[in-house]
């Protein structure tokens, strides 16, 4: 099987003036400064966003030529969900990182092996402080997150691409006004991913739950888990998600 761990780029990464994105560059030093370092490939939107990652010696694959292909005030995240598509087209198991998701522990020689011990899709359980799954009937603001997600089943890409869909043509019909009280829907990737868990299940079954078939063993969030530290200690985690 091939396997590879992934990141994207979109947007400008370096403005008109040559100015480079304050961000991505700081996160990027920040992981060039970790002890330990797992390669990983780049999908990138933009030519001049293409030529900037691969001055740092990136491993890099140009999505489109176009540094950006949906609005980037109201469909940010959806970027990531053509890279999840692409990314399970080129390799049968993935594992994408958002740039602040950074290697803290040397990786286990069955990193792979530990992974295919839980459900096909994994990411990390947060909980925000807003409403973002408005289809349930309990815990509301918690979601699947994006920083770290494992996937090795290539249907899942289309079907948060679905859900992404359905939402969007909900926003159209219900207006401006239900799109503005539930803009995640549209802009962020995360509750497509969280969507399909419940669906999964055939609904939303609890934390515990979560842990057991979803939440990966190699990950960890500095913020903003449900689960408590000691808990979180319990794992092999060699990225931690800051």
């Amino acid at each position: 099987m091939k396997q590879a761990f992934v990141r994207a780029a979109w947007g400008r990464c370096i403005d008109d003036k040559g100015i480079r994105n304050g961000k991505l560059y700081k996160d990027i030093i920040n992981l060039r400064k970790c002890i330990y370092q797992h390669p990983f490939v780049v999908y990138v939107y933009g030519t001049e966003n293409f030529e900037y990652l691969k001055s740092f010696g990136m491993d890099c694959k140009l999505v489109s030529p176009e540094p950006f292909l949906w609005d980037m005030s109201r469909m940010l995240f959806r970027h990531k969900l053509d890279v999840y598509k692409r990314a399970m087209e080129d390799y049968d198991e993935v594992v994408f990182l958002d740039w602040d998701c950074r290697p803290t522990a040397p990786m286990p020689v069955d990193f792979w092996d530990i992974m295919r011990k839980k459900e096909s899709f994994q990411a990390n359980l947060i909980q925000y402080k807003n409403c973002k799954c408005y289809w349930r009937k309990i815990d509301w603001r918690i979601i699947c997150n994006g920083g770290f997600v494992y996937m090795r089943d290539k249907s899942l890409p289309d079907i948060f691409i679905k859900y992404w869909e359905e939402w969007l043509k909900i926003i159209e019909e219900k207006g401006h006004g239900w799109g503005e009280q539930n803009p995640s829907l549209i802009f962020d990737d995360e509750p497509a991913m969280t969507k399909y868990v419940d669906e999964f299940w055939g609904e939303w079954k609890g934390i515990d739950a979560y842990w057991d078939a979803f939440e990966p063993e190699t990950c960890s969030p500095r913020r903003k888990s449900v689960y408590p530290r000691a808990r979180l200690d319990t794992k092999k985690a060699c990225f931690q998600h800051w």
